[in-house]
Parts: structure tokens; sequence; C-alpha cells
């Protein structure tokens, strides 16, 4: 993915940091940045707000499961995500209204040239579009009124148990 992600830029768009530190602390804009965990590690405690820095959030999939939990931190510090699984989230996003979805390889490349035409105010709507969503559905206490409000008679719970021994 991120492979097709920089094919579609020119590599002078592409700002490779060497420092997480360096970039974090510059008042420097890049029309995109890619911070690769083997070359540039953002130190956790400043994960947040790496992603507080960017308008966009190019939400890989996890390795072990397709939804990865960047994807919420990325909600929640308002970034727009551009993803391949809007649908995952109960309820999905919205391509074009809350994130950026494209289904295949051509797709992530259109969506990515056309990320850097974006007006402005189209932004400041995506982004805010997002900050609801995160709000209304993700915030800390949302599944817990959900669950407890009891919406259906029977609650399902699924649990991922792939790191617990068995």
């Amino acid at each position: 993915m991120l492979d097709e992600a920089c094919a579609a830029m020119t590599p002078e768009m592409i700002y490779r940091p060497k420092h997480a530190a360096a970039w974090l602390d510059s008042s420097e804009t890049h029309s995109f940045v890619l911070c690769e965990t083997q070359h540039c590690k953002i130190p956790q405690e400043r994960w947040l707000e790496a992603l507080s820095k960017a308008d966009f959030f190019l939400a890989c999939p996890g390795v072990g499961m397709p939804l990865c939990h960047n994807l919420i931190e990325a909600l929640a510090a308002g970034c727009i995500p551009i993803l391949q699984y809007a649908d995952y989230l109960p309820p999905p996003l919205e391509d074009g209204v809350n994130c950026l979805a494209f289904r295949d390889a051509s797709g992530l490349r259109r969506i990515m040239v056309e990320t850097c035409a974006i007006h402005s105010d189209m932004i400041v709507k995506l982004r805010s579009n997002v900050r609801a969503y995160y709000s209304e559905f993700l915030a800390p206490g949302c599944f817990a009124r959900k669950l407890l409000n009891g919406l259906s008679l029977e609650t399902v719970l699924m649990m991922n148990s792939y790191r617990v021994p068995r």
C-alpha cells in the first residue's frame, strides 16, 4: 500500500524524516510525510501530536487484522482517513464525508493525487465530519453507553483473543 501511495507522488513531494523529534518540533509543512518505523520511530507519547500535524492519514490495514488501532487514533486526532475498509466500522465511514475510500491500487493512486489538490474549505468540512463521527461513535464512553443502554434484547460481544494463551 505504501509503495502504491508513493508511486502516485513525485519523489520531491515525499518527506522522509530521519528524526521524529526534529520533525515534530518543526513548523515546516510537507505534502506527504512518510514515517516508516524502521527509519524514523515516533515516540508513543508523541503519536497523537504527530497525527494532529496531518490533515490526512493513510490507514493501512493491520498485520493480524484488517482494522488497525491507528485508524481510531487518527480519527481521535481529527485526521481524515484514506482507507480501503471504510465499511469495517459500525456505522461505516462514508467516502467524501468523513474519509476518502478506495477499492484497489489504482483507486489509491487516484486519491493520493486528488488529496494534494483538495481545497482547504473541503479539508475543514471533512475534518469536522471526522470529529463528529469520533465524538458520536468512538470517543471514551460511547461503547459503554451503547452496551449499557441495551439497544437490543441480545448483546453479542466479540473479543480478539489471538494473543491469549490457549
